[in-house]
């Protein structure tokens, strides 16, 4: 059965096509706000690239180059640059943006971010920010960046501390050196008022004013508060309490011999009546003496010699057998040889250490020949000469023939006899210029025997000599004297004083005048101090007892370290030899005359110049350093530096003629800020003779100049120019000359402008090269073998609106070169490239040239 299908009525399509329009109607509507909504979007995604690429092209600047503004304006709320950075106005994607920059120096406080003037000290933080303006319909739309830029290496100088320092009578003391204990690098000089003043970075810190010869005057610690002055109270300086230490000086660098016998007839080796001679020797020194053949230590020899007579050594000549072999001179011990093994004298029996024989006998032979003029010597090898000097000698004449000792082993002066030594007659060395001894060891050495010894003259005969002759066996003797340290440097370990040099002084005795030396170290400061003494090589160290104020403390005592060696006998002994050097010298100004007080480092020893400008040390051996007037110390003169080397043992000479000087100042900028870290030098006549650099408020001190007239210049590295390029300034003694202000630039110029193809900006990138050689229509591939000895290329690539800065070295012509690569649909890319010639560039300038291809 068939049935006819119905269709759509009227009705019913209008209805259909009423909800369809309805529909498409409202995806019309819709649609047009998708497309405002990506609009917006887009618009600010570009924004924020245009901010983003700005905030990353100023980071890679340096901290110093990154200038900031000092000549803002202000649009719609926006405050920018008009100057370094000023409003760039781009097209990207079809909007038109104004990108504005603006940066500040700012400073944080309890995490608050806040500006601060550009005309402030560097606070170690600089704040950039971008905007980027757009219009939307009639609406002026901004997106905004922020960032900070820190410099860790400052601490900015947002406070100042002043003051005076006064005498304690309340008059101005000028030239002291006030520094901040905790940073010494913040420091000044008082002036003639006795005021100071200095800048600091803020917090709590303690002051300090020193000067040479007074007590460091220190104060409570004090808040300095950041953006004011902080005024301390007057500090006083007192002159250091001092007193004096004295003594006697002694050396004991070698045996003696302390007595000869030339004839006694006594009891000897069993027999009566045998013509005894014998020479006594004592060791004064700290170590053991060996003495004869076939012994491993230091050998000692004793000769004899007379005057165009006989002459014997005891090598070959004379032999001598010693009963105990290695016997040894410990300190303080004496050492006997004789022509008899044994023999009686005085009553007592001696054995001999050593005796002359004849085929292993004591050969009892008139060796020293009595009723002449003669010597006996101690050598290292025999014979004595005029070339082997020995190293002690006795010489007696005999003046009724008219006979003298031979010279070449004599000393300053001979015992003067009229028959020469006769029988039962004594030499005896004296144990100290007022002692002649069998108590202390025979010692005393003047270099002159006719005052060494006690010897038979007017109002002593041979019944008046009856001293004891030592063996070896008789033990040890204290040694009370010795060589007489004539000259020898004397320091303390009080820092506040100087040195000096022990003197010459005599004393009366059986009718002759017997020299001695005395210290006296004078201005020491009160308390306990360590004393150093040195001369030829030998040297010794004691502590002294309490040193008072203007009081002489005699050294060393028995509380001293070494003590006394005889109560009531405040002598050093030079004994032993030291393993560093001495540094000595006089420091003078340039009229030649001595400067006292001023500072001498000498290794890790401190001292201060004498009255007669002398100082002295004990340093290391090998080099050393020694700085006189370190870091101008004394504001007046120069500080002059030396590296000698110091052998072991030796008194090094080192004299300094110090100059009056002063120092220059300057002031360093990047034409808006403070320049930190700069280096500068002082020249003349082409040498240079200081440098400096400069602090983080841009100020720059070079000191320790003598006077004159200097050239100061920056020290421009590659980049960079200077204006002006040097200044002059003529230093005056104690006195900071500012020379001026130094603007710091860059010596690069850019090639800017904007890159377009067909008519159309170039908005995808395009690479540009610059070089004062040309570049070929492909890039040229680079390798750090040969980098070094190509020609330099300069490459930068355009930004999103079409526009390059292309920083080259100013003062040279360049040819550029374009690259702009295009992709077809089907993957390919070629590049199109088009050169440019004689661009010429100059330093910190701008030079315009628009590419266009083709």
């Amino acid at each position: 059965m068939r049935r006819d299908r119905r269709g759509v009525t009227l009705v019913e399509l209008m209805i259909a096509m009423a909800i369809l329009s309805v529909a498409i109607l409202g995806f019309v509507g819709a649609f047009r706000f998708i497309t405002r909504s990506l609009y917006i979007s887009r618009s600010r995604i570009l924004a924020t690239n245009l901010a983003q690429e700005k905030i990353e092209s100023l980071k890679n600047l340096k901290y110093y180059g990154l200038l900031l503004t000092t000549a803002p304006a202000t649009f719609s709320g926006i405050t920018y640059d008009t100057g370094s950075y000023p409003p760039e106005t781009l097209n990207v994607g079809g909007i038109n943006y104004t990108r504005y920059t603006h940066v500040s120096m700012v400073q944080v406080d309890n995490d608050v971010v806040s500006e601060v003037a550009y005309t402030n000290p560097d606070t170690g933080m600089k704040q950039v920010k971008v905007h980027v303006t757009w219009t939307d319909g009639n609406t002026l739309k901004k997106w905004s960046l922020t960032n900070l830029f820190e410099n860790p290496n400052v601490n900015p100088l947002d406070a100042s501390i002043s003051g005076y320092v006064k005498w304690p009578d309340g008059t101005a003391f000028p030239s002291a050196v006030v520094k901040v204990q905790e940073n010494p690098d913040w420091n000044a000089t008082t002036d003639s008022s006795g005021y100071y003043n200095f800048r600091v970075y803020h917090g709590s810190y303690t002051i300090r004013a020193s000067s040479a010869g007074f007590k460091d005057a220190i104060s409570a610690q004090i808040v300095a508060n950041q953006g004011s002055n902080t005024t301390l109270a007057d500090l006083t300086m007192n002159a250091i309490a001092s007193g004096t230490i004295a003594g006697y000086v002694w050396m004991n660098p070698t045996v003696l011999i302390s007595q000869v016998v030339s004839s006694t007839v006594t009891f000897a080796d069993g027999t009566d009546n045998v013509d005894v001679e014998f020479v006594e020797l004592f060791n004064p020194t700290t170590y053991t003496i060996t003495v004869g053949v076939g012994m491993n230590i230091t050998q000692l020899y004793v000769g004899y010699k007379r005057s165009g007579g006989s002459a014997f050594c005891e090598t070959a000549d004379r032999p001598v057998t010693y009963p105990v072999p290695g016997t040894v001179m410990e300190p303080g011990e004496y050492f006997l040889i004789a022509n008899a093994a044994t023999f009686m004298h005085f009553g007592v029996m001696k054995n001999a250490d050593g005796y002359w024989h004849s085929a292993g006998v004591p050969d009892h032979a008139d060796g020293i020949q009595n009723d002449q003029s003669g010597c006996v010597y101690l050598t290292y090898s025999c014979p004595a000469s005029a070339a082997n000097r020995p190293i002690d000698a006795v010489g007696w004449s005999k003046s009724g023939a008219g006979q003298s000792p031979p010279s070449e082993c004599t000393e300053d002066a001979t015992i003067p006899q009229s028959q020469g030594l006769e029988t039962g007659e004594q030499l005896v060395r004296i144990s100290s210029p007022l002692v002649v001894s069998n108590v202390y060891g025979r010692a005393y050495d003047s270099n002159n025997n006719a005052r060494d010894f006690i010897y038979p003259h007017s109002g002593y005969t041979p019944s008046d000599l009856r001293y004891q002759t030592f063996n070896n066996a008789d033990g040890t003797q204290t040694v009370i004297a010795g060589v007489p340290a004539h000259g020898a440097y004397v320091t303390a370990s009080d820092s506040n004083s100087g040195s000096t040099q022990a003197y010459t002084t005599f004393v009366s005795s059986n009718g002759l005048s017997i020299p001695y030396a005395r210290y006296k170290l004078i201005g020491v400061s009160t308390g306990y101090w360590t004393v150093e003494i040195a001369s030829h090589g030998f040297y010794a160290s004691i502590s002294t007892p309490l040193v008072n104020q203007n009081q002489v403390t005699l050294a060393p005592l028995e509380e001293s370290t070494p003590s006394w060696r005889v109560a009531g006998f405040p002598a050093v002994h030079l004994s032993t030899s030291f393993v560093g050097g001495f540094v000595k010298g006089i420091v003078s100004n340039s009229s030649n005359n001595p400067l006292s007080g001023i500072q001498i480092i000498a290794g890790a020893q401190i001292k201060l110049t004498g009255s007669n400008g002398e100082y002295f040390a004990s340093v290391s051996s090998g080099p050393v350093t020694i700085v006189a007037n370190p870091s101008n110390a004394n504001p007046a003169y120069t500080q002059e530096t030396v590296f000698p080397t110091v052998e072991s043992g030796q008194v090094y000479t080192q004299n300094f003629t110090l100059q009056l000087g002063g120092s220059l100042s300057g002031y360093i900028t990047t034409g808006t800020g403070p320049l930190p870290n700069f280096p500068v030098t002082a020249n003349m006549g082409g040498n240079q003779y200081g440098q400096g650099t400069t602090n983080t408020t841009g100020v720059f001190t070079i000191r320790n100049l003598s006077s004159g007239t200097y050239t100061v210049s920056p020290v421009v590295q590659v980049g960079q120019d200077s204006s002006p390029n040097s200044l002059e300034g003529t230093v005056v003694s104690t006195t900071t000359i500012f020379v001026g202000t130094f603007t710091i630039t860059g010596s690069f110029g850019n090639i800017i402008g904007t890159v377009s193809k067909d008519g159309a900006t170039v908005t995808s990138g395009a690479l540009l090269l610059a070089s004062t050689g040309t570049v070929g229509s492909t890039p040229p591939s680079i390798a750090a073998s040969s980098a070094p000895a190509l020609t330099p290329i300069y490459a930068i690539s355009s930004r999103s609106d079409g526009s390059y800065v292309l920083p080259v070295r100013g003062n040279n012509t360049y040819y550029l070169t374009v690259y702009v690569p295009e992709m077809s649909n089907s993957g390919s890319v070629t590049v199109s490239t088009k050169t440019y010639a004689d661009i010429i560039v100059s330093p910190s300038q701008n030079t315009t040239r628009n590419v266009v291809l083709p």
